[in-house]
């Protein structure tokens, strides 16, 4: 028999040296410790560890980046109106066709005063609270029951409230044991059962105890965020765009120095040197013409400085010159330094440079539809996994427990049928096509072909099949009725 071969495995010299301080041995460059990686520094985080490292900072920065750059406020706002829409419209899915009707009418009447305040309804707060989440990485929904006396449709409306409301600083042990953890409670297998808030925003300068935490029940609380760490185990949200904030102050800054600069150069237009003049001509120039003259104004540091408005030519003395260092404010430097920057960034705010920036020039047709078709499948992705089961089908879940509570929709044994009752498919806002004729064409095919039936592709255009043939036949019959259309035979005899 062959003798098997062996290998013998690299051992350090030294017990101090580590197995991957030899480049040799690290299997994948991002191993090894060479002259490439030597200055490679990292830090090894918790999931949670590393959202709550400078949390607050991060989101002020993230707020501020929203409050003042075009290019932030750009991206962010694209992707949430990508995401949202005009609206994403519910639909009950139940197998009681009773139900499904009348709870969609309370849906229909309530929803213009669903959010506590009156400043937006129902639709409006999905979109603020995926702006938020965008934003600041998280936001918070609160169930507000109300009283019949309030004499809304449904006994119940909602409270936005911003990632401050709950303090990442809080971590503690509550008498019954259970863990808080960044602000949020668990019990001892990892549910959730409560989140602290304050009262009032912490930040607000008013009269309001910003102090004070109160505990608010899971039941009544929905926690929208997105794990963009791709940490298993994290519990709180990061800005949208967070890898983004350095490159894009790096970027305003740059671009701001090039326009004063350009602007700046731009007041001097010309300077005229002449030959050396008499003894008693050049000490008059010096004193009229001079850029500095005898008695020049200075800056902080005792610097002679002088302004000049457009249009001025300016005599110099003999022994005076002046070099300005050139711009790239309209060269081809700046712009590739912008369009590259340009791509960092929208790359970490997940959106097209073109549709962060508004500069379509480098596209065309078929990048556009590549474009378009990955962006909408992540957009579609954040919609399904998040937004539609966090936001939308917990503010329906609520809704039905209030029209159940207040009788006003028909249930059996409600308790036991609870998953049942609550059924409810979401769409969004359907994009729009890219190519009408060629999309509408396709989608004929597909349906013609059996790979989707109709009733499914009126719902991906945010219809209802049934709704859809209700109101052609309804528009059928009125053009009958009006000797629009003309009446089949069967209806003409009779039979």
């Amino acid at each position: 028999m062959k003798k098997r071969q062996s290998f013998k495995a690299f051992r350090p010299a030294s017990k101090s040296v580590k197995m991957d301080s030899d480049p040799v041995s690290a299997a994948f460059d991002a191993g090894g410790t060479g002259r490439r990686s030597e200055n490679w520094g990292t830090n090894n985080y918790s999931p949670n560890n590393a959202v709550v490292e400078k949390y607050s900072l991060i989101v002020e920065r993230s707020r501020d980046a929203q409050r003042k750059n075009s290019f932030a406020q750009s991206a962010r706002m694209s992707a949430v109106s990508d995401e949202v829409g005009s609206q994403i419209t519910p639909m009950p899915n139940t197998p009681w066709v009773d139900f499904n009707e009348a709870m969609m009418e309370l849906w229909t009447d309530h929803e213009p005063d669903m959010v506590a305040g009156g400043i937006v309804g129902g639709y409006g707060a999905i979109f603020l609270a995926v702006a938020a989440r965008n934003t600041s990485g998280e936001v918070f929904i609160r169930r507000r029951p109300r009283f019949k006396s309030d004499k809304l449709t449904l006994p119940l409306q909602i409270q936005l409230l911003e990632s401050d409301f709950c303090p990442m600083w809080l971590n503690t042990v509550t008498s019954n044991n259970n863990l808080v953890i960044n602000g949020i409670e668990y019990d001892s297998i990892g549910n959730r059962m409560a989140y602290w808030m304050y009262k009032s925003h912490p930040q607000e300068r008013n009269l309001f105890d910003t102090t004070q935490l109160v505990r608010v029940p899971a039941a009544d609380i929905i926690h929208h965020f997105i794990p963009e760490l791709g940490r298993i185990g994290q519990q709180r949200g990061t800005p949208r765009g967070i890898q983004s904030l350095v490159p894009l102050r790096v970027m305003a800054t740059y671009d701001d120095n090039e326009s004063e600069k350009a602007a700046s150069q731009a007041g001097f237009v010309a300077f005229v040197r002449k030959n050396t003049p008499s003894p008693e001509q050049l000490e008059a120039m010096n004193a009229a013409n001079s850029l500095v003259g005898e008695n020049p104004e200075v800056d902080i540091d005792k610097v002679p400085e002088v302004n000049l408005e457009a249009g001025t030519v300016q005599f110099l003395a003999d022994d005076e010159d002046i070099t300005f260092a050139p711009s790239h404010a309209t060269g081809q430097g700046y712009k590739d330094f912008q369009y590259h920057a340009g791509l960092r960034i929208a790359a970490g705010f997940g959106v097209s440079y073109a549709q962060m920036t508004g500069d379509w020039s480098q596209t065309n047709d078929r990048v556009l539809r590549f474009a378009a078709n990955n962006e909408r499948r992540i957009v579609r992705q954040r919609q399904s996994l998040f937004t539609i089961p966090q936001v939308c089908q917990g503010i329906w879940n609520w809704c039905v427990d209030a029209a159940v509570v207040a009788g006003l929709v028909p249930v059996v044994d409600y308790a036991k049928n609870k998953r049942k009752y609550q059924r409810c498919q979401w769409t969004p806002e359907a994009f729009d096509y890219i190519h009408p004729v060629q999309d509408v064409q396709s989608k004929i095919l597909l349906k013609d072909n059996g790979y989707i039936d109709r009733d499914t592709q009126i719902r991906e255009r945010n219809g209802n099949g049934e709704q859809v043939d209700r109101q052609r036949a309804k528009i059928k019959q009125r053009e009958i009725d009006l000797g629009l259309a003309p009446v089949s035979p069967t209806k003409q005899t009779g039979n």
